[in-house]
């Protein structure tokens, strides 16, 4: 009888730990912001983690903000203006959440000065996300 019950418990277990691990990975997107400055970032940082949060349904401190420094070279010659490049690596989501997403990152960024931006998704699958070592599928 207990080991019905501790087999039953540890199946139990196991169902909801992968429903939590499954929840928190597909809630948290990581943006990965090329050629901008840092500081104007900064200046949006808190609105842009808060719209994000609302629209992927998760907290803001899911959402993940990585400045990336690049160099873009063009015609042999360091590009000083370069078009704005923002990639959002998440799990897929429907097509009218991720527009949103792209719209809020857009919006932000015209208000402190850049007009134009790329924005792209890079989709994440259960298949090759892992956790501690572990996959998700």
């Amino acid at each position: 009888m207990l080991t019905v019950f501790l087999s039953a418990f540890f199946q139990y277990s196991q169902t909801i730990t992968t429903f939590v691990l499954n929840k928190t990975i597909q809630t948290m997107p990581i943006i990965k912001i090329h050629a901008i400055n840092p500081l104007h970032i900064i200046e949006i940082s808190k609105e842009l983690q808060s719209s994000l949060a609302k629209t992927f349904e998760t907290s803001a401190d899911n959402i993940t903000i990585e400045i990336i420094t690049s160099s873009y070279i063009s015609n042999g010659e360091i590009e000083q203006n370069p078009t704005p490049m923002v990639e959002i690596l998440a799990f897929e989501r429907e097509k009218h959440i991720e527009q949103s997403a792209a719209k809020i990152i857009s919006g932000l960024l015209t208000r402190i000065g850049y007009s134009e931006c790329d924005t792209y998704y890079i989709h994440l699958t259960k298949s090759n996300y892992y956790v501690n070592g572990e996959p998700l599928d």
